[in-house]
């Protein structure tokens, strides 16, 4: 446990689409909260170098921020020690929930096929559990409503969600846009 008021300074990450207001906002809140000094870090750029992105190398280097609602995309200019933000978009109406709702509504169709009653939010909850155990494995067992199996492949899904997925691409054309990057 750290005692209260001990901390004096801290680095605060904020979305890269933060206007110099934000900002502001967002270090006054920290001075509010006691704290000396508050350095702001974009979070694409933590989220390059916790993933161990060297600074030193000369890259461009996209980040992908899929929520559960929002997706945000970065373009990264890293290189010489320092890394800047040339380019942020993305879509605040898409994310990963899209993905598993696309993914229950193929389930529901398949539960129908084999003539078994489908709870729409049961449907929901399988597909998201399948489609996090696919972060590590090729394919997944998903139980079906009276005792049948499905098993989802990583192609599969990507086949199921292939709209979703076509959406993801405008802004990180957009970005890419932006950025100069062809």
């Amino acid at each position: 446990d750290v005692p209260r008021g001990s901390i004096k300074r801290a680095v605060v990450t904020v979305p890269a689409y933060f206007d110099d207001a934000q900002c502001a906002a967002t270090i006054e809140a920290g001075r509010a909260a006691g704290l000396e000094k508050v350095k702001l870090l974009h979070e694409p750029v933590a989220a390059a170098l916790a993933y161990g992105v060297d600074v030193e190398d000369d890259e461009t280097v996209f980040v992908f921020d899929l929520g559960g609602g929002t997706f945000d995309v970065s373009v990264l200019d890293v290189g010489g020690g320092t890394v800047e933000v040339l380019a942020t978009g993305g879509d605040a109406h898409l994310g990963g929930d899209d993905l598993d709702r696309a993914l229950a509504v193929w389930l529901s169709k398949e539960a129908k096929s084999m003539g078994a009653v489908v709870d729409p939010r049961g449907a929901l909850m399988a597909a998201r559990r399948a489609r996090e155990r696919l972060s590590d494995r090729m394919d997944v067992e998903i139980p079906m409503p009276g005792g049948g199996v499905k098993v989802l492949t990583r192609p599969l899904l990507e086949k199921v969600c292939a709209k979703v997925l076509r959406d993801m691409r405008l802004p990180v054309e957009i970005a890419s846009d932006s950025a100069g990057i062809n």
